[in-house]
């Protein structure tokens, strides 16, 4: 059971009901909020994720049976619930306090569902319990990106907000190294290294910076600084910037405490822009659609969520999609929004993706290759190789 607020027709409605009826009561056209640590919060869409593995979490007298993949808010930050640790871990509760809890595993697969929120902090409580809301795939697109910027001999700078650097590290070696989690957790030592080192032979050295910040602290010109930095000290100029993603920064200067997400979000995007424009290098970011977004085939410039001004600075624009469908079949539909060069004839398209992979692909291409296995496990990613960080980021 979640605590809800539902409203319709401005009467508000508080009541717990099963994360099951989220889709029931949108449906029926009511504005559905959902509690979190930062006070109730707007559910954008319910997603079925299909059958996964799934535990049971038993905590400050809750119960939470969760995905595997599923993120809960600790005492050492966000956590897989396959990563939870008993004796290291405590969850973060609906009375601001840290508790202790009892993990066990549940041997049959099950149906799992979530909720997308409009939530800066991307939390909510499920049964008193704080977590993460669903994941929709921006950071999968963008490492894979980046990896093919990468074999195409691109210097890329990766800027990350929500994941570690080394989980965005990991991810882009999965692609670029081929390897499934499973694969390369099986990898002793010195067979990783052998792998690490193919891959480095082929993209080149020098070629990669990942570089985390905090959410809501960095401006357009500390991205500036950023690289102006790596340029001095290390030599590295990228030819693209990957920013992931834009919602998570603030604008630059004095920021005025009633600024709405409108306007915040149109400055960060236009001074964000204006790094492209004086370096003439292309930045890539991701934006959530709102509510009226999820589940549709196509989706258009008036389904982005928080600012419809931003879209307006972006000189190439993308919406990607995936229906429940086009999920089970590991797709995605990808429509050209926007461009300031002209639309062409065809602008939707069908990609694959490989989650395991960390890949999406054309699929004409995949057809015209040998097979390539595709499917799911829940084994962590393995270990950064050693000397991959520096105090500067991530760096390959």
């Amino acid at each position: 059971m979640t605590k809800m607020q539902l409203s319709n027709d401005s009467d508000y409605i508080y009541e717990e009901v099963e994360i099951t009826r989220v889709k029931e009561l949108l449906e029926q056209g009511y504005d559905v909020e959902v509690s979190s640590p930062d006070g109730y919060t707007g559910v954008q869409c319910y997603i079925d994720k299909g059958l996964q593995k799934v535990f049971k979490i038993e905590c400050n007298n809750n119960t939470v049976i969760a995905s595997y993949r599923h993120l809960f808010e600790t005492n050492k930050g966000w956590v897989l619930t396959e990563n939870l640790d008993t004796k290291i871990h405590k969850i973060l509760c609906d009375d601001g306090k840290y508790h202790t809890f009892v993990k066990s595993d549940i041997e049959e697969f099950q149906d799992v569902v979530d909720i997308g929120i409009k939530n800066k902090q991307h939390r909510y409580y499920t049964n008193g319990l704080s977590s993460h809301n669903t994941n929709i795939g921006k950071t999968l697109i963008m490492c894979s990106m980046a990896s093919a910027m990468l074999l195409a001999g691109k210097r890329v700078l990766y800027i990350t907000f929500e994941d570690p650097e080394v989980k965005i590290g990991q991810r882009i070696m999965q692609n670029l190294m081929d390897k499934t989690q499973t694969e390369l957790k099986a990898l002793n030592k010195d067979a990783y290294m052998r792998l690490f080192e193919k891959m480095i032979n082929q993209v080149g050295h020098n070629k990669l910076k990942i570089k985390e910040y905090p959410e809501y602290c960095v401006n357009a010109l500390q991205v500036r600084a950023l690289l102006k930095e790596y340029k001095e000290k290390h030599s590295f100029e990228p030819d693209v910037i990957m920013v992931d993603y834009l919602g998570c920064m603030i604008p630059d200067g004095r920021v005025d405490p009633n600024m709405n997400d409108n306007s915040r979000l149109r400055a960060i995007t236009a001074q964000v822009r204006s790094i492209g424009m004086l370096l003439n290098i292309p930045i890539v970011s991701a934006m959530q659609s709102n509510r009226g977004g999820y589940g549709k085939a196509e989706i258009g410039l008036d389904d982005v969520a928080d600012s419809y001004a931003s879209t307006m600075k972006g000189d190439a624009i993308f919406g990607i999609t995936q229906t429940a469908e086009m999920k089970a079949a590991q797709m995605y539909t990808v429509k050209l929004l926007k461009t300031r060069y002209g639309m062409p004839k065809c602008p939707v398209v069908t990609i694959g993706v490989d989650i395991e992979h960390q890949r999406i692909f054309d699929l004409k291409s995949f057809n015209d290759d040998e097979d390539v296995e595709i499917g799911s496990n829940n084994l962590p990613p393995p270990p950064a190789p050693p000397g991959s960080s520096d105090i500067n980021g991530f760096t390959l």
